[in-house]
């Protein structure tokens, strides 16, 4: 009887109500897959922009925390590592690829002459950009304690792009941008220490062999 959908477990039946009833249609018999498996203790979600249907099991959603507490799903732990990985080399690359100066010395690479700082605009407009991507990034599950440390960075970004444009409208002096950036390279090298202590424990912790899943300077990423 198509209009007495019932599902058993245990020795005991239940319908499935809602209005939902499987359909003959050309031979084949339709059950409503929302009506069931909802019905079973299962979640089903619908991704509009992907036509995607997702069911969870009551014991995959027990064991899996995906939900960011501003109600966003999150990704998963290498997609979220992954992607402040590369916005991270994408900051030491516009460093090493444009001579910049500023940047050269916040992350510690080399540049101490003080009566000097080249800045590029357009390297800026790029790190407006990276930083505004760190701050976008949603911590997978479990991860939402590493999250502050990208934010952090993102910050000591914004406050280096603060620096180099007070010396380029004349507001500072050469030798005072560098002493500033000095000091917020300070700022970013402790950070990057104590980062790297708290994503090791997060690997130890998870049993993660991190080298093989992402490379052995994934803990440097901040430095």
């Amino acid at each position: 009887n198509t209009n007495d959908l019932r599902i058993s477990s245990g020795g005991s039946s239940r319908a499935v109500g809602g209005g939902s009833f499987p359909i003959l249609q050309d031979g084949r018999f339709l059950l409503p897959v929302r009506a069931i498996s909802e019905a079973s203790g299962c979640t089903v979600t619908w991704d509009a922009d992907t036509k995607t249907v997702s069911i969870l099991t009551e014991d995959t959603q027990q064991k899996s925390d995906r939900e960011h507490p501003n109600g966003k799903a999150t990704s998963s732990e290498e997609e979220y590592i992954g992607a402040a990985y590369s916005i991270c080399n994408e900051i030491r690359d516009i460093a090493v690829s444009s001579d910049n100066e500023a940047l050269l010395r916040f992350l510690g690479r080399g540049h101490t002459n003080s009566a000097t700082i080249n800045i590029d605009t357009d390297d800026n407009a790029k790190l407006k950009e990276l930083a505004d991507k760190l701050y976008a990034l949603e911590p997978a599950a479990g991860m939402s304690d590493i999250q502050p440390y990208f934010q952090n960075y993102a910050d000591n970004l914004c406050l280096l792009i603060d620096i180099t444009e007070k010396y380029q409208t004349g507001e500072i002096t050469a030798e005072d941008a560098t002493a500033q950036i000095d000091t917020l390279s300070e700022s970013k090298e402790e950070l990057a220490i104590n980062f790297s202590v708290a994503l090791n424990d997060y690997f130890k912790e998870k049993n993660v062999f991190y080298e093989a899943v992402y490379d052995e300077y994934v803990l440097d990423m901040l430095k």
